[in-house]
């Protein structure tokens, strides 16, 4: 999890995340993390990933990875950004 607090850009997940919660926590939106152990995490957090998916969720991870050695972390950092507030929308939307 510290790695997701320093949002180091030249770890593209670790950045991404970081920057969402950053975004997250400027609209005052909860933030909550849960650990759950486990002997196959890949293959769970696959499992996970996938049930989502065919539920019709958004995850940030579908957001396109970046090279760090050409990308700009103010781009980077925007369209994290972006792409949060497209699911605040989405998820607003449906609960009209």
């Amino acid at each position: 999890m510290i790695d997701y607090y320093w949002a180091n850009f030249q770890a593209s997940t670790d950045f991404r995340v970081g920057e969402a919660v950053k975004h997250l926590r400027t609209m005052n939106l909860p933030v909550v993390a849960m650990y759950k152990p486990s002997a196959e995490r890949h293959r769970e957090e696959q499992n996970t990933i996938d049930l989502l998916h065919d539920a019709g969720t958004h995850l940030l991870n579908d957001l396109p990875s970046y090279d760090y050695r050409t990308a700009t972390d103010a781009v980077e950092r925007i369209r994290v950004q972006e792409f949060m507030d497209g699911l605040i929308a989405a998820a607003d939307g449906s609960r009209d």
